[in-house]
């Protein structure tokens, strides 16, 4: 490439700036659902029909927030859900996370948190296209306060444990 002498300075900072763009996620908070369990506890009612039990599970929600943010970021966890892992349909809406577990916090440059989920229905539900489902996800939303920006975080596949 034979680029006239004053041009090739401009060129190595432009192409040198380019280099150096942080990727978004290195800006702000991004989420995600690791160690995911999902099981069903038999239940008396029902019938073969239409079967109940009680679902309970856990998962843990892993926050970042990037080493190039500017500051920290309050994060509050909005809702979470269960859906069928292969056509999104909800399955068990809005689980009821236990009352005791935190769902506000802040989070520093650079770092990273993890917290630990628990969740029981003290009734049984259907189960019927729950168990059908075979493979699940938690799909949830948080709230990164310092951008004003909803976040969509989803497991990966996970097997339900039905009886």
């Amino acid at each position: 490439m034979n680029l006239p002498r004053p041009t090739l300075p401009l060129t190595l900072i432009f192409l040198l700036g380019a280099a150096c763009v942080p990727d978004v996620k290195e800006l702000e908070v991004t989420a995600s659902i690791e160690e995911a369990s999902l099981s069903i506890k038999q239940s008396p009612f029902g019938t073969a029909e239409a079967p109940q039990g009680i679902p309970e599970g856990s998962f843990t929600l892993v926050l970042r927030l990037g080493e190039y943010a500017s500051g920290s970021s309050e994060v509050a966890v909005q809702q979470f859900a269960v859906v069928d892992s292969s056509g999104g349909q909800t399955l068990l809406a809005t689980l009821p996370i236990q009352a005791d577990m935190k769902t506000s916090f802040r989070v520093e440059p650079g770092s990273s948190h993890r917290h630990a989920y628990t969740f029981a229905y003290d009734k049984p539900v259907p189960i019927g296209a729950l168990c059908a489902a075979g493979q699940v996800r938690y799909t949830g939303t948080i709230l990164d306060g310092a951008r004003g920006k909803t976040t969509l975080v989803t497991s990966t596949p996970i097997p339900v444990s039905c009886p």
